[in-house]
Formats: structure tokens, C-alpha cells, sequence
């Protein structure tokens, strides 16, 4: 049975309603290093236009996270394993010292706000779920 199906080079979708979590991400994690891509996620959702979307993602230790914000949509990222470092560049875009610009290990949730400019610096392999809302357009994020 086939638990996902390739949308696009980095991105698959769940054709069940529960998946186990380490063998997920372990599919990431061969997946990326046998194609040699940085980044790659599975969308746990039915569809982009589903009203909740969550997607487990998997970020090698040399991927880049540009700084970005989501104009209409909160996102809870929760960390499996791995470690990064969110960096929290506020309303204006400027690197802001807060609370919430912390190193984030196993276990943690972090909410972001709409609107809230952010990156993260990875600092080994990371494999983390993100909750947001739907639907996914090209305007759900902006790249700063």
C-alpha cells in the first residue's frame, strides 16, 4: 500500500488519515538525502484548499529558512527531533530580541503569529509538524 503520493519534486501527500511519525519522517529523511534536497514535506491534509493544514517537514542541517510571514494565518510548528533557532524579526522586519526567539530541541511548540516576520536557523537535520490554517494560495506567505 502506498502511504504517499509525490505532488512535486519536494512535497508529498498522505492517502491515509493517521501516520506513524518516526517512520514519516524517516521517509523524509532518506527521500531528501537520496535526492539530494534540503527540504521536503508531507501534507497531511486532503487538499491546499482544506481549512486545517498540517504537514510534517523535514529541513537538512544546510537548509536555509528565508525570512517570511504568513499575512492572514497563525502556524504552530512542533519539533520532533533536531534543534533550530527561531528568529523573530517583528512586525517591521527588523531582528527583535524576545521571549520567542529561542533554540527549539525536541518536543517544543512554538504559535507565530500572523503577520510576524520570521526565519529559523537550523542547526542539525530537523524534522518538525506545522499547523495552519487553510487554505494554501501563493499568498499565504511572503518572502521578505
Amino acid at each position: 500500500m502506498t502511504l504517499f503520493i509525490r505532488e512535486k519534486p519536494a512535497v508529498f501527500r498522505s492517502t491515509q488519515p493517521n501516520v506513524e511519525l518516526s517512520s514519516s519522517f524517516q521517509f523524509l529523511r532518506d527521500y531528501s538525502r537520496r535526492n539530494c534536497l534540503s527540504n521536503t514535506r508531507i501534507c497531511l491534509h486532503a487538499a491546499d484548499s482544506s481549512d486545517l493544514q498540517v504537514m510534517l517537514i523535514y529541513h537538512s542541517s544546510i537548509h536555509s529558512v528565508r525570512i517570511h510571514n504568513h499575512p492572514a494565518k497563525d502556524e504552530v510548528l512542533t519539533i520532533y527531533s533536531g534543534s533550530c533557532t527561531f528568529k523573530d524579526y517583528g512586525l517591521q522586519g527588523k531582528p527583535v530580541h524576545s521571549p520567542v526567539s529561542s533554540v527549539l530541541i525536541p518536543g517544543n511548540t512554538i504559535l507565530i503569529p500572523a503577520l510576524l516576520w520570521h526565519s529559523l536557523v537550523i542547526h542539525e537535520d530537523l524534522c518538525f509538524m506545522e499547523t495552519s490554517r487553510g487554505p494554501f494560495t501563493p499568498n499565504s506567505t511572503q518572502l521578505f
